[in-house]
């Protein structure tokens, strides 16, 4: 798969191609969503420490912003799924709380783990996959975030 910036060239070509900037709203909530099982109308926030990190559509329209705490959250919407990113210890394993579980007891448990973002990175390739079927020019930008090259594909 070409870079994005290898394909473009020069400036006067650049002007004739089609370049999409894709940002995915919300990942983290959608992928703890579909994770979950849970319905789109039920909102979502996924925790990293004591902050929210990502924010569903529906926990949104109830006033939750990225960066709040779990109990703002939980304050605002008392309904708000609350789930914690996953974290490992040093071994790599798995602490033997929920991700459900935010109590003062799962966060002492959590604390001498780190985070593991490897369920949103296998979500992430799953999605680049999907796009790499629309061009051979996909520039990643993060997890969530890329650059696709569509000039073929809106051509024909």
């Amino acid at each position: 798969m070409a870079a994005v910036t290898d394909t473009l060239g020069s400036r006067l070509e650049l002007e004739r191609r089609i370049v999409v900037h894709i940002d995915m709203d919300c990942f983290y909530a959608q992928v703890e969503r579909k994770r979950l099982d849970l319905a789109e109308d039920v909102p979502l926030c996924v925790v990293q420490w004591n902050s929210i990190l990502a924010v569903s559509y529906a926990a949104r329209a109830a006033g939750i912003k990225r960066g709040a705490t779990p109990q703002e959250a939980k304050s605002m919407c008392p309904e708000c799924v609350l789930v914690h990113v996953e974290t490992v210890d040093a071994a790599g394993r798995k602490p033997q709380v929920s991700e459900l579980d935010l109590s003062e007891e799962a966060s002492i448990v959590r604390a001498a783990n780190t985070v593991c973002l490897d369920r949103y990175r296998l979500e992430s390739e799953k999605i680049f996959g999907i796009l790499s079927r629309f061009s051979d020019a996909v520039e990643r930008c993060s997890i969530d975030e890329a650059f696709i090259e569509l000039t073929d594909v809106v051509d024909d």
